[in-house]
């Protein structure tokens, strides 16, 4: 791929070719959940705003381990931008989604109306709920992670390749995803704070220096990846093959 002085210089990896794009991005650890796994890639083929958060983004980028036959996970998402009516409609309509209230119980009362559409939009967190495979889908529509450019570290691209196919998914940093964590272990109402408390002593007490080198060296991908971008122009991005093909990330998955 050639690039065109005139043109602006996207730091977006999906914009590329699958040759880079396979070298600039993490190796997905597997999600022993197929359900879960289809329906990440569904979700953001049909949204590309949409960026994987929550503990499954831990399991992907090599930070925490995820049994996912004895845990259960919700998946989370979080945005680059606002979505639109549109959006949230065509997300919900092709995946036979029920849009629920912020009370986990008005899920089963059928007294219960459903949050419309612009109901939704104007909350912090939109939630919908998979009948037939029993997930909650949580997305977290406060806080926008417009943020491809490789000086700013709050989304990393991951490689979901099934098969031939390859599909690079945004997932959200690790630092913000376990400063969420933090927080919700210490909401005294919070029927899942244990489990994000133990969560947070694992990544303190016990990982934190496998973490925090993991982070680096995905850090220096990216980095990398800019770089790559910053030659001449009129270079082609396979000929600084050079620069990539010996690329591994700095630290080993920090739960091997």
């Amino acid at each position: 791929m050639k690039f065109e002085k005139e043109k602006e210089i996207s730091f977006d990896l999906r914009d590329y070719d699958a040759e880079t794009q396979r070298a600039f991005s993490v190796p997905n650890i597997f999600i022993n959940d197929e359900t879960k796994f289809l329906l990440i890639k569904t979700i953001v083929a049909l949204c590309p705003k949409l960026v994987l958060a929550g503990s499954i983004s831990l399991h992907v980028l090599g930070i925490k381990s995820i049994d996912f036959q004895t845990r259960k996970p919700d998946l989370d998402f979080g945005l680059t931008e606002p979505l639109t009516e549109d959006e949230l409609d065509g997300i919900i309509g092709f995946l036979n989604l029920k849009p629920t209230n912020d009370d986990y119980f008005d899920l089963f009362n059928d007294e219960a109306a459903p949050p419309t559409t612009k109901q939704m939009l104007k909350k912090d967190i939109i939630r919908l709920f998979d009948e037939k495979n029993q997930i909650f889908i949580d997305i977290f529509n406060s806080n926008y992670d417009n943020q491809f450019h490789p000086k700013r570290n709050n989304l990393y691209p991951v490689n979901f390749q099934m098969g031939e196919e390859l599909q690079i998914i945004y997932v959200q940093s690790p630092a913000v995803t376990i400063s969420h964590k933090m927080k919700y272990s210490f909401y005294p109402t919070y029927n899942k704070r244990k489990k994000h408390k133990d969560d947070c002593v694992d990544f303190l007490c016990k990982n934190y220096v496998n973490i925090c080198t993991r982070i680096q060296g995905m850090d220096e991908m990216k980095k990398t990846f800019a770089d790559a971008l910053s030659v001449k122009f009129k270079e082609n991005l396979s000929d600084i093959k050079y620069k990539i093909q010996d690329y591994k990330l700095s630290a080993p998955n920090s739960f091997n």
